[in-house]
């Protein structure tokens, strides 16, 4: 068996089919993250690519089958008890030994070519899962001009290397806070000018619930300042 399926809601994982070939995985099915069951019986790879509150309730219906398999989360937010995907599919797989987890990420190219690694390393999963936040708060300091926000993104690098996020892990978080299609920095523009904005599609936004909810990484004052200013109101 050699054949692998993402499970999806969403239109980046039919760009992402076309990427996989190049790291060796082919025989793609996709298969919808809405039915009621969704068996991967036939397959030896199961790739996630859902939003991160979609995540157990995606896993709670997937009919594994038999067999050693990889599974490689796409998501790229914290769970709601404060854990990454990949921690959590790894406690909710740890009755199976052999299955390996993964994490894939990388930055979106505007014209829709991905820039994918696959990785154990979860030093990724947080870059990208922390870039959405950032990329927030980059939003927000454009509202001060671009000289200002430039000077707010070294800042936030600062922090990626206290965390022990390599400087090759950046490039994610660069596009996403400069790039006019990323939802992150538009919503922080947004915040910055009082405007309304679709939260639904903000994925840092739930992150920083998430932190905020669990006093999550104290040593971080500029990610904490951003996630204090998005998720307090009035």
């Amino acid at each position: 068996m050699n054949k692998a399926c993402i499970i999806w809601a969403g239109r980046w994982a039919k760009r992402l089919q076309k990427r996989l070939p190049a790291h060796n995985i082919t025989n793609i099915d996709l298969l919808d993250s809405f039915q009621e069951k969704i068996d991967v019986t036939d397959y030896d790879k199961v790739i996630i690519c859902v939003p991160t509150y979609c995540v157990q309730e995606v896993v709670d219906k997937i009919h594994r089958g038999q067999g050693q398999k990889t599974i490689i989360s796409c998501a790229k937010g914290l769970m709601d008890n404060g854990d990454t995907a990949c921690t959590y599919l790894t406690k909710h797989f740890q009755e199976h030994s052999k299955w390996a987890i993964y994490f894939l990420g990388g930055a979106n190219i505007d014209d829709g070519n991905e820039v994918v690694e696959i990785t154990k390393d979860r030093m990724l999963e947080l870059a990208c899962i922390l870039k959405n936040v950032y990329a927030i708060g980059f939003g927000i300091a454009l509202a001060k001009g671009e000289n200002y926000a430039a000077h707010k993104l070294i800042k936030y690098f600062r922090e990626y290397a206290s965390l022990g996020i390599k400087d090759a892990y950046r490039a994610d978080a660069i596009v996403s806070c400069y790039s006019d299609k990323s939802r992150n920095k538009t919503f922080g523009k947004a915040f910055a000018k009082g405007e309304k904005y679709d939260e639904a599609t903000v994925e840092g936004l739930n992150t920083a619930k998430v932190i905020e909810k669990h006093n999550l990484f104290k040593s971080c004052p500029h990610l904490r300042k951003i996630t204090k200013t998005i998720t307090t109101t009035g």
